[in-house]
């Protein structure tokens, strides 16, 4: 028989049971992720929403929160179908700062209905008929942030933290603009508004291969024979802001030379931009640009899914091919640890110059590669080619003169 002490220890017992068993229960039919709480920066105003507390919809058969739920739950009382949306992970990754992203974000409002977060994963998600990038999917969202003009929340450079990216297309000519182009250490001064300008879209601009052939580092027949390709640059600001120090922009720096053509300056604004077509982020924007830095580094870069990774070729390992120090292409595709599977991956090319063999009728059947044949090709880091072993038998085509990337994409 049990005693008086006895039974209340078994009712105790049997009652902390019967807690943990409803605990248990709970977690199987629900997300009991506590404190997933995403941030709406409204015109400059936080409102902290907490996810979990908002009815889901089914999505392919996934329950998630519609991001038109979260908006109306900061009570803010906007139209939210004319706002432009930018949004950012736990992180700090923005979407912007992926050059597949570039058309997409900022959202406008007539979208954003299609925007749905799933409580479980955190992670945005969108109507597969909009056909938005995968950049956009952004991983672990943290902040939705909501303007009224798609430049206001722009990371395209600011240099005073205030990530407002305005473009102040009334901003009058300077009385003085100077430069400085430092290379392997020596400084070299221009004057912005003595080079040749253009115009594009009703907007004053001075090329950086005008810059940099005014400092006298390389000639303008050197940048039209793309010798200049073959360096590698950076970009300082007049406060001593780098943009590729930002977490977000590493995999941009150091820049290849052959990118320089996708930059230009506006002089109203002193400001470093990126054109539309480019592949560099613009993050790499420089707002007060004051000095490029130059050397002669040369710069591979490796695309895999659109995430890029820049490889300085002179500190990879040599081996010896037909007499000469050559770089094996396989070491080159995991330098940066950013590929997982690399046996099924396929290899393709790409000049400095934009030349992609693949496209060759007599190469197509060669190239793109598999992780077996990348093994038995090699960079020249002096003449910067690609040669392949002999066994091979790959066409003249393949033997890239002037290699300026590896692209990585899944096998099909």
């Amino acid at each position: 028989m049990f005693s008086r002490k006895n039974a209340i220890m078994f009712l105790f017992v049997l009652l902390i049971s019967s807690l943990i068993l409803v605990a248990c229960g709970d977690s199987e039919e629900g997300n009991t992720d506590e404190g997933f709480k995403i941030t709406v920066v409204y015109l400059g105003t936080d409102y902290e929403v907490d996810v979990l507390k908002l009815d889901t919809v089914a999505v392919e058969e996934t329950q998630m929160v519609p991001v038109t739920s979260i908006l109306a739950a900061t009570e803010a009382g906007a139209d939210w179908a004319t706002m432009y949306y930018d949004f950012e992970s736990a992180d700090g990754f923005n979407p912007r700062t992926k050059y597949t992203c570039d058309e997409t974000i900022p959202v406008f409002g007539d979208k954003i209905a299609q925007a749905y977060v799933d409580p479980v994963s955190h992670r945005l998600n969108w109507d597969e008929a909009l056909g938005f990038p995968g950049c956009s999917k952004v991983t672990d969202l943290a902040k939705i942030i909501v303007n009224d003009n798609p430049d206001d929340g722009a990371i395209d450079g600011d240099t005073d933290g205030d990530e407002d990216g305005d473009t102040d297309g009334d901003a009058e000519v300077p009385a003085e603009f100077k430069m400085t182009v430092t290379y392997n250490g020596n400084d070299n001064e221009v004057d912005v508004l003595a080079l040749e300008t253009e115009d594009l879209d009703g907007v004053t601009i001075v090329t950086l291969e005008s810059i940099i052939i005014a400092s006298g580092i390389v000639t303008e027949q050197q940048v039209e024979d793309g010798d200049h390709a073959y360096m590698s640059f950076g970009f300082i600001a007049a406060d001593g802001y780098i943009p590729a120090e930002k977490d977000s922009c590493k995999h941009f720096a150091p820049l290849p030379g052959w990118q320089l053509a996708e930059g230009y300056i506006n002089i109203n604004e002193q400001r470093l931009y990126w054109r539309d077509d480019s592949t560099v982020g613009s993050c790499m924007g420089v707002k007060d640009i004051a000095t490029i830095t130059a050397d002669d580094s040369y710069v591979l870069t490796v695309n895999y899914n659109d995430t890029l990774a820049r490889v300085v070729v002179a500190d990879m390992t040599t081996v010896d091919f037909d007499g000469n120090q050559v770089v094996a292409l396989d070491s080159f595709v995991n330098a940066d640890g950013m590929v997982s599977s690399l046996e099924q991956q396929t290899y393709d090319f790409i000049a400095t110059d934009g030349f992609m063999p693949s496209s060759k009728d007599n190469c197509k059947d060669f190239l793109p590669v598999d992780m077996a044949t990348l093994a038995k090709g090699y960079l020249n880091p002096t003449d910067h080619n690609v040669y392949w072993d002999a066994d091979l038998n790959m066409p003249g085509c393949a033997g890239v003169k002037g290699l300026g990337s590896i692209v990585i994409q899944s096998a099909e």
